[in-house]
């Protein structure tokens, strides 16, 4: 893995970028087909999870070095660190490469920063420059998470867009076993729907880690197997068993990143 600097604060038009948008976005041909029983991905290993709220996490940017060269608080990387954390959480549980070069969070959104070049303006006017990687209008881009993903650990990684409901996440998800591969997925919700009623909601759209399908005699899907890293202070929302009902329908948004690893059994 290349070493980087940490983000360029002023930069040139010239800049080449790591990656094109939409680099990494596929086109899936999903036949319909139908499912019943328990369609179970890996379990998110509990040593791994991240609460993005927690004092622990993101400790990094509690130093006034890492906030001057990225331009972020450990107050900011914890209120937005949803996508960051489910992809340090995905990829420390299929590849055990990563969990010896990256031991936090904190260090995973470093390196991804460090991808980062800031829009460029002219007389008021913004204009897309180089790699974007995070902001805090917009959060974190899901093609530079695919891309650090696959540059730290070598996986193969890729996203999905205008998906009509979870049902074709589980046949790509199905079709990936059954080529013998290990895949987690990082489901894109809105959170005006997805939270608890006693969690703050926001208007922005939220990152976490669905790795469980159950279908009944019907096939009708009824509940996923979801990981959240934004807990407050409920514990930790890991691996566990959510009702498909009308308000997780209503919050998905289409959009999901696969990460896939090979199966060792």
């Amino acid at each position: 893995m290349t070493e980087r600097s940490y983000a360029v604060r002023v930069i040139g038009t010239a800049e080449e970028p790591a990656w094109r948008a939409k680099q990494f976005l596929r086109e899936e041909k999903i036949v319909s087909e139908k499912l019943i029983g328990a369609i179970l991905l890996p379990e998110v290993l509990p040593g791994l999870y991240i609460n993005q709220n927690g004092n622990v996490s993101f400790v990094e940017f509690e130093n006034k070095g890492v906030v001057d060269h990225t331009g972020y608080s450990a107050e900011e990387m914890r209120s937005h660190g949803c996508g960051i954390s489910v992809l340090h959480m995905c990829l420390g549980t299929l590849s055990d490469n990563y969990q010896k070069t990256f031991k936090s969070v904190g260090a995973l959104a470093i390196h991804a920063l460090s991808h980062h070049r800031n829009d460029f303006v002219v007389n008021g006017v913004v204009t897309r420059v180089g790699t974007p990687v995070f902001n805090l209008k917009t959060g974190w881009y899901h093609d530079a998470l695919v891309h650090t993903a696959i540059e730290t650990t070598q996986l193969d990684v890729f996203r999905l867009e205008n998906l009509q409901g979870m049902e074709e996440i589980v046949v790509i998800a199905n079709g990936l076993i059954n080529d013998g591969k290990c895949p987690l997925v990082i489901l894109s919700v809105k959170n005006k729907f997805w939270r608890l009623k006693n969690e703050p909601e926001s208007m922005m759209t939220h990152l976490v880690i669905v790795n469980g399908f159950n279908f009944d005699n019907d096939g009708n899907l009824k509940e996923i197997r979801v990981t959240d890293p934004f807990a407050l202070n409920q514990g930790k929302k890991l691996n566990q068993w959510v009702e498909v009902n009308e308000r997780v329908r209503e919050a998905f948004t289409g959009r999901a990143i696969f990460v896939v690893g090979e199966d060792e059994n």
